[in-house]
């Protein structure tokens, strides 16, 4: 592969030995499918004294990576970074265990709002993934050199990942922890304002886990493969 551009921040008046502290946590960084990024920093990406230590979220759009804008800032790490499956939300989860979900204010990429968060108590977020909606759109390999786009694309039957009444798809997430409890998280309407509430439910049973990822299947399943200790353990990798 060829690098295409490379964006660098402004560098400190300090040595780069003298600023090695500043990576000492794993940064997190994902692509939307709308060709979007949203990534974390240890620092402000302005701040060249490193006086603002802290997890900061940071958004651009890769055909103007040098714009950036700002999603918010925590005091705790932020250890869980995904986009849902249309590219509007942003899922942060954190290692005191909040779990925040943002989306566009009035759909402009430069402001996001808190859209709504909930607390899994002394909980360290591993990972999560976003409710598929069930559109799954796919390239038709023996047609890939058609002219017509509905030739060249198809979608696939996929099932949503919950459904709610009249089998339309439900809006929310999962999240795992790393001792192994699965929060489902649920974005539902208020029947006065319309606006969008975070309820949360715990699985309980649980294994330590020092990684996961999260995968969809065809009938409203959840794969979740897990790396911890106890690999031997019939439950280790489990499917919801």
């Amino acid at each position: 592969m060829d690098l295409v551009y490379g964006v660098s921040r402004k560098s400190s008046s300090r040595s780069q030995h003298e600023n090695e502290w500043l990576i000492e946590d794993n940064c997190l960084i994902t692509i939307s499918t709308k060709n979007t990024v949203v990534w974390t920093t240890r620092t402000e990406i302005n701040d060249i004294t490193n006086t603002t230590w802290a997890s900061h979220v940071y958004v651009a759009d890769l055909n103007v990576p040098w714009q950036y804008h700002k999603v918010m800032s925590s005091k705790w790490t932020v250890t869980t970074l995904e986009w849902n499956i249309y590219g509007t939300y942003i899922l942060i989860g954190d290692c005191s265990g909040t779990v925040s979900i943002y989306c566009m204010n009035e759909h402009m990429f430069n402001d996001w709002v808190l859209l709504g968060s909930t607390t899994f108590e002394a909980e360290h977020i591993l990972g999560g993934a976003f409710f598929h909606s069930g559109n799954k759109l796919c390239l038709m390999t023996e047609k890939k050199d058609s002219v017509t786009y509905y030739e060249k694309f198809n979608y696939l039957r996929f099932a949503p990942s919950v459904r709610q009444k009249g089998g339309c798809a439900l809006e929310g997430c999962i999240v795992i922890s790393k001792t192994g409890l699965i929060g489902v998280i649920v974005l539902s309407k208020t029947s006065h304002n319309n606006t969008p509430l975070i309820d949360n439910v715990r699985i309980p049973g649980r294994l330590p886990i020092r990684d996961n990822q999260c995968g969809y299947l065809l009938r409203q399943e959840w794969t979740l493969l897990d790396c911890n200790q106890l690999s031997g353990h019939p439950d280790a990798n489990q499917m919801l």
